[in-house]
């Protein structure tokens, strides 16, 4: 019995190796034919060993390879995604612990499959868990490093461009020499998204001396891409004919390549489909190139042999093909109408309507939704296009609302600021347009939803970061992204500010607007949008920018920035020359002493307290203050008056330049920390005891502004400032009210899309409800005296842009000969909330009957 139970396991390990020696042969066959694309006849093998094979680790093997041809050589993609998945599962459910080196490479396929298909919901899944798996055992899978270029390139399709160089540097640090071309050239095509010329000049360095190597220049991976991304860098700065011939190397190279198959490189169907995309992608940039050098013809000739090229690939329903067609098709319909007279007369909008027929066809055939960043983005150019030719009216207001729609929709989704905010300054030119449409329809007929749009579009330009800020979110790294528990609820939070409709305007300015007017500005190319809401009513006007508009800001600028304190001010007749074209007409018809003033781009570096109208200063007119954006008031809730007003003061362990800070503190604050104790700690650590945070100490402004900071006094030696990249980190939402009485704490960079980047607007990120700094050089005796005046206004009840107006007037009632130079008072400005602080009393009921 023995011996007959040894002879049958015997005869079942003969027959399985029998059985498993035919499955290599049989497999050894298919790869064969498979190198020699009989794809259907490998397909039928693959298919029938997967069923038949005991082991594991080949069958995960078979379950790639059908994956592969039927998504990348029969663009069957559907078919593909399945079985790349079973072969995932197979691997997860291996117990065994033996490697499969196609588990990284599985998610890299499977990502590229879902990102023919327009899918980039499943297309970052798929890329996110498989880099998370090389980055845990990046020795094991290390021939599968690949996946993190494809993690770059989702950042980069997405626009999402910082965070791609996050990714391609991490990338950088783990790939081997003779592999680097491609990636370099992922760089080198960031920076010039970012225009950074010196990482561009040095990513060049590099690239050329690997390209030195001939076995490098001869490897697949070479393609002469980089020789594109100059391409779109000389574009950028308008050196059309440089860009022309980068442009044509690029597409020499890459026949070459073609056409002489330096190495055994396998090319799949879909990427031979996608070459055609770069190829087109590179002639519709040459005919940009001659449209604007002026030669149409070429314009209209490299336009068309784009077109021609995509031709051959109509019929593969694939993301990027399908985007460049229409982007195509699109420049074909404005040099038709440019050019062609006949064409609008007879065939209006016969290209724009093919784009539109692609795009939907695309979306059709893999029942997507129209939310994701690629999709979003071309519906918002087709609806601006189809706004743009529409003769009728009532079809153009819809269609450019549309795109607005959609504009917003788009923004949603960047996960850092800086992409967030490039794609404000990338796309201005459609916002723009959209607002002078709306604005011009205003002034046709007065329909007050036409304006309202104008102040919805205006408004959601400015602080978009200070939104996100208040609503908890902040910038995330790749390590963060990479480790998020739910990439759901990463990806869908809210990061744009929310739409105002008309009813909400309305209803927030009915409410929070009794006794104060509100001033929006925004300037287009060559004229100034003024929205305002006075006494109940909104008006709207476009003002042409006087001839010398230019050096008139460039000079009241450079005065404020430069002027020393005690020099004689010169700069009287501009400041009336602006105060005059700044002041929208309902305002000077008003008894209303309270205005709110939303600035934009070059505005935003001027109080506009010591602007002048009719020889008086606005400040002697109306108490001023600012508001980062109408977005932010709207989600931040109003503070109501008390009597508990609780003051601390930080003052300088350093007193050279700033004698009297301390002395300021003194006179107004509860709890003070001064020398030794003015650390960086122990202001954070009292502060949580009071609601009014007060400086009188010293800040560094740096070129780099993020490296800006507030100076404490060291902590066992160690250096303890706070710097403006650390403020928004933390949480001072208890703060009523923060005053950094300080040189320059108000001035930064004006960031598009978010405002005057300065120590001031950090606090509101920390959600701190208003912030009074200053625009220039403090005087501290001045400072000293105005402050003292401010809070004593503020205990009284007063507002705190009533109180901040009344202590600068008392100054000058006190101090006539500084009325003549502003620079001594008009420094400070006050952002963000004015709701008084403390109840009213019988002081300030009386001084207001005697005013």
């Amino acid at each position: 019995m023995k011996l007959l139970t040894a002879f049958l396991v015997f005869l079942s390990v003969y027959s399985s190796a029998q059985t498993t020696q035919q499955i290599d042969k049989e497999i050894n066959y298919a790869y064969d034919i498979f190198r020699d694309r009989k794809y259907r006849e490998a397909l039928s093998i693959f298919l029938r060993c997967v069923d038949t094979d005991p082991r594991i680790e080949k069958r995960s093997l078979y379950q790639n390879c059908i994956g592969h041809i039927y998504g990348k050589e029969l663009l069957m993609l559907d078919s593909g995604i399945y079985w790349i998945e079973k072969s995932i599962e197979t691997i997860e459910n291996d117990t065994s612990g033996t490697h499969h080196f196609t588990y990284v490479r599985n998610h890299n396929k499977i990502s590229q499959m879902y990102s023919h298909k327009g899918d980039y919901v499943n297309r970052e899944y798929y890329i996110r868990k498989g880099a998370n798996i090389f980055l845990d055992c990046p020795e094991k899978y290390k021939y599968s490093q690949n996946i993190l270029r494809k993690l770059n390139n989702l950042f980069y399709r997405r626009k999402e461009y910082h965070l791609s160089e996050q990714a391609v540097s991490l990338y950088l640090e783990l790939i081997e020499d003779d592999d680097k071309y491609p990636i370099l050239a992922d760089h080198l095509s960031l920076w010039v998204k970012i225009d950074n010329p010196e990482k561009i000049q040095e990513t060049l360095q590099e690239i050329e001396y690997f390209l030195v190597n001939d076995y490098v220049r001869n490897k697949h991976g070479y393609s002469g891409i980089h020789f594109y991304y100059l391409g779109l860098y000389a574009q950028s700065k308008n050196k059309y004919e440089e860009a022309i011939n980068f442009y044509k190397k690029y597409l020499v190279l890459k026949k070459d390549r073609e056409l002489n198959n330096y190495t055994d490189y396998f090319q799949s169907i879909d990427e031979y489909y996608s070459a055609l995309f770069y190829s087109a992608r590179t002639l519709k940039r040459i005919a940009q190139c001659y449209k604007f050098l002026g030669d149409r013809n070429n314009e209209g000739k490299y336009l068309k042999e784009s077109l021609g090229v995509l031709r051959e690939g109509h019929h593969y329903k694939d993301v990027e093909i399908t985007f460049v067609t229409a982007e195509i098709y699109r420049e074909l319909e404005l040099y038709e109408r440019e050019n062609n007279v006949d064409y609008i007369k007879n065939t209006s909008n016969l290209y724009l309507d093919s784009a539109q027929l692609f795009i939907d066809s695309f979306i059709a055939e893999y029942n997507l939704k129209d939310t994701s960043q690629l999709i979003v983005n071309e519906l918002l150019h087709q609806k601006y296009y189809y706004a743009v030719f529409s003769e009728q009216t009532s079809q153009k207001k819809q269609l450019y609302w549309d795109s607005y729609l959609l504009f917003k929709q788009f923004l949603k989704k960047q996960y850092l600021d800086k992409d967030h905010l490039y794609q404000f300054s990338s796309r201005k030119k459609i916002q723009d347009n959209i607002i002078s449409f709306f604005a011009e329809e205003y002034l046709k007929d007065h329909q007050i939803e036409d304006l309202l749009r104008v102040l919805e579009i205006i408004e959601n330009s400015k602080s978009n970061i200070l939104y996100k800020r208040s609503q908890g979110f902040g910038d995330i790294t790749l390590e963060e992204y990479l480790e998020a528990d739910d990439l759901d609820q990463l990806r869908n939070r809210t990061n744009n500010p929310p739409l105002l409709s008309s009813s909400e305007m309305k209803s927030f300015f009915g409410e929070n607007y009794n006794e104060k007017a509100f001033v929006s500005y925004y300037p287009l190319e060559n004229q100034l949008v003024i929205i305002s809401y006075v006494d109940g009513q909104f008006d709207l006007e476009l003002k042409p920018f006087p001839a010398n508009w230019i050096t008139l800001i460039a000079t009241v600028h450079k005065e404020l920035k430069t002027s020393i304190l005690n020099s004689n001010n010169s700069i009287g007749k501009q400041l009336s020359a602006l105060g005059s074209f700044l002041l929208p007409k309902a305002l000077l018809d008003s008894e209303i002493e309270r205005v709110v003033f939303s600035p934009a781009n070059e505005l935003s570096e001027i109080p506009f307290d010591i602007l002048k109208y009719h020889d008086a200063y606005f400040l002697e007119k109306w108490a001023s203050s600012y508001s980062f954006s109408l977005h932010h008031e709207f989600v931040t809730d109003q503070k109501t008056a008390s009597d508990d007003l609780r003051i601390m003061g930080v003052a300088p362990y350093n007193k050279i330049n700033l004698p009297y800070s301390k002395k300021e503190v003194d006179e107004f604050s509860d709890f003070v920390l001064s020398d030794t104790s003015a650390t960086l700690s122990n202001t954070l650590r009292y502060s949580k005891d009071y609601n009014v945070l007060h400086f009188a100490t010293h800040t560094t402004i740096n070129e780099n502004i993020e490296n800006s900071k507030i100076d404490f006094y060291p902590t066992n030696g160690v250096n303890g400032d706070l710097f403006l990249s650390e403020i928004d980190k933390i949480d001072l939402s208890h703060l009523d009210l923060v005053t950094l009485s300080s040189c320059h704490s108000a001035d930064g960079p004006y960031i598009g899309g978010e405002g005057t980047l300065s120590l001031q607007r950090v606090f509101a990120y920390s959600n701190v409800k208003a912030i009074v700094a200053s625009k220039w050089e403090v005087n501290d005796q001045v400072s000293a005296l105005i402050m003292k005046s401010f809070y004593e206004n503020i205990q009284k009840g007063y507002p705190l842009d009533k109180a901040l107006q009344k202590a600068r007037l008392e100054l000058l009632e006190d101090n006539k000969a500084m009325r003549a130079n502003p620079l001594y008072w008009g420094n400070f400005v006050l952002y963000g909330k004015t709701t008084a602080l403390t109840s009213s009393g019988f002081e300030k009921f009386f001084e207001e009957l005697l005013d």
